[in-house]
């Protein structure tokens, strides 16, 4: 790195940013992250953890259906009051693919709660309402035109479909009820096609099929592997605490020649697009692995409960799978940098345990 002629840098062992304004958002994203997280862990218990699920899903399938009223209607502004800068947005997010992977994790979470309704023979109202809210978050996660976004909704048809297969597999059932299974399956796959192909009149289809089969796929990896270097050689100088919350997009600039700076400059280059790699760079090994150990905590907690029930439920299986999804998203894309996400993904993994526990350990209501 060339620093001839710039200000002196602080000392690689201090914590300090670039910007405080920018850097403040850390206290803004992971204070609120990690009291949420301690409050779902420890304070609610199962039927109040239910609750929060419906809100949640809820929620999501209002601000699905915000999306797709506006993209319908052509809006230019954010709920007909905000101006983007970029002028591309959906729903309420700035950037289409916080809003693509906000909504197949939630749509996870209605697959969970309406298989959960269907295994423990709920009233049809009610199952027909999860299904809705599955459909819809499914289709503002296609709507959103973010091609993780639909890659990620396409394997959550896969997996409504294989659970309806593997019901009828598993268990004995007459002719009429297997016509209805069936009938249940292709109705799934059919709407989960039609998103797709549907999407943007076609619009995410066929860059999903340019980008992963055809030309554009060298540029697509190139446009995600280019800033990785540069990333890794500022945690290396800076390995203690990093260079502060949102100090890549400065940073960078002083790791590549000047007639690169236009380019890096451009759409899409103020951050690594990949979250663990711009964490380490911005917080440091310090900070890295107090995010690691609090994940890594959770998934402990969760796998010795599972081993002490011996089963998971439906329900936490689907919020697992959403989970999942996110975090492979975030190896080649940034949605951990949404605190809607960062919060959601944070409380659903602390809820994992209760949700997966035996009914006569947490004030469970119904069986699992």
């Amino acid at each position: 790195m060339d620093t001839a002629g710039m200000p002196e840098l602080p000392p690689f062992w201090l914590p300090w940013s670039v910007e405080s304004k920018t850097a403040s958002q850390v206290f803004i994203w992971f204070f609120p992250a990690c009291t949420a997280l301690m409050v779902v862990r420890h304070v609610l218990t199962k039927p109040q953890l239910h609750l929060i699920l419906y809100v949640m899903v809820w929620n999501a399938t209002l601000l699905a259906l915000v999306g797709m009223l506006q993209q319908a209607m052509g809006a230019e502004k954010m709920l007909g009051i905000w101006t983007i800068p970029h002028g591309s947005f959906f729903s309420t997010f700035g950037y289409v693919n916080h809003g693509g992977a906000f909504f197949y994790l939630h749509a996870a979470i209605a697959a969970g709660l309406a298989h959960q309704s269907i295994k423990k023979r709920f009233p049809p109202v009610q199952i027909s309402v999860w299904v809705l809210c599955f459909v819809l978050c499914l289709a503002a996660a296609f709507a959103s035109l973010s091609r993780a976004a639909g890659l990620a909704a396409l394997l959550l048809v896969l997996a409504a479909a294989g659970s309806i297969v593997r019901r009828v597999w598993t268990r004995s059932v007459g002719k009429s009820q297997l016509v209805h299974v069936i009938g249940v399956g292709c109705i799934v796959v059919l709407t989960g096609l039609v998103l797709y192909f549907g999407s943007g009149d076609g619009a995410l289809s066929n860059e999903i099929e340019e980008t992963f089969f055809g030309a554009r796929m060298e540029e697509a990896v190139e446009g995600r592997t280019m800033q990785l270097p540069g990333a890794w050689e500022i945690a290396r100088d800076y390995p203690v605490f990093g260079c502060g919350g949102w100090g890549y997009r400065w940073m960078a600039l002083l790791y590549i020649p000047v007639n690169e700076w236009d380019l890096w400059r451009g759409p899409g280059k103020a951050n690594v697009h990949c979250d663990p790699l711009q964490f380490l760079c911005e917080f440091g090994f310090v900070g890295s692995f107090l995010m690691a150990g609090a994940v890594v905590w959770l998934l402990v907690s969760f796998f010795r409960q599972r081993k002490k029930s011996g089963k998971t439920s439906v329900l936490g299986k689907w919020i697992g799978l959403g989970l999942l999804l996110v975090f492979v998203h975030g190896w080649v894309d940034l949605p951990y940098r949404c605190p809607a996400i960062l919060i959601a993904w944070c409380c659903l993994l602390a809820a994992l345990p209760k949700l997966t526990a035996p009914s006569d350990e947490w004030e469970e209501y119904g069986d699992d």
